[in-house]
């Protein structure tokens, strides 16, 4: 399986690695995504990415600040596409539960929380849930956190994504993890979220550095490059 590749890449050594956009309902912890940002809605490698989801794997994308990084007819396409193939459109929290099943799963990073809000019909119009991954939670007005709840409550998960966006690179493991990793998990849990992974600033990351992120959290999202 592809994953396999990713376990071989890791076990060479604590450079930094790319992890692979496909999640086979194993106990995978490093995932990659694709990223779909200034990406057309008919680009044909995006197309083909959303149509190698069958035999019970998981597409994993990733997009920021839309409409002006990831725009909305993008979107559209690949929620149609997948919507065509007949396949799950799946959250982090839906890969948690372990009901293996064809699919795709479509993360924004950062903290366009307004610009995420605006999503909610386009969302709605598929029936599409997604996942959102946090950083510079503890600066949201009070108005930015009642909308994350409420995409909350419409069905989508809200994961971590650093406390400041600090990339790794090569500081302290032990002072990286405490004060950029672990705190942007535990705000979102006490105000009543309940991530299941952490996306890594930047998409930087090291074979240990996972090692020291995997007892808190079931997944640690890297990144891909564009669909191909």
């Amino acid at each position: 399986m592809r994953w396999l590749l990713v376990a071989l890449v890791a076990a060479c050594g604590d450079n930094k690695f790319e992890s692979l956009p496909y999640f086979a309902w194993t106990d995978q912890q490093t995932l990659g995504a694709f990223n779909i940002d200034h990406i057309a809605a008919d680009d044909p490698g995006l197309l083909d990415a959303v149509d190698r989801a069958k035999d019970f794997e998981v597409v994993l994308f990733y997009g920021h600040d839309p409409p002006n990084g990831t725009q909305y007819e993008t979107i559209e396409a690949l929620l149609a596409r997948a919507e065509k193939n007949a396949v799950s459109i799946l959250t982090f929290a839906d890969l948690e539960a372990g009901t293996a099943r064809s699919g795709i799963c479509l993360s924004f990073d950062d903290a366009d929380i307004d610009d995420w809000f605006l999503l909610r019909p386009l969302l709605a119009r598929h029936s599409a849930h997604v996942s959102f991954m946090v950083t510079r939670y503890f600066a949201f007005t009070d108005a930015q956190r009642e909308e994350l709840h409420t995409l909350y409550a419409d069905g989508n998960s809200i994961e971590a994504h650093g406390v400041n966006h600090v990339g790794y690179a090569d500081q302290d493991l032990a002072t990286y993890v405490a004060t950029e990793v672990q705190p942007s998990i535990a705000i979102l849990r006490a105000d009543g979220f309940a991530p299941v992974a952490y996306a890594h600033p930047g998409g930087a990351h090291t074979a240990a550095l996972d090692d020291a992120i995997a007892p808190r959290i079931r997944f640690m999202r890297g990144i891909s490059g564009a669909p191909k």
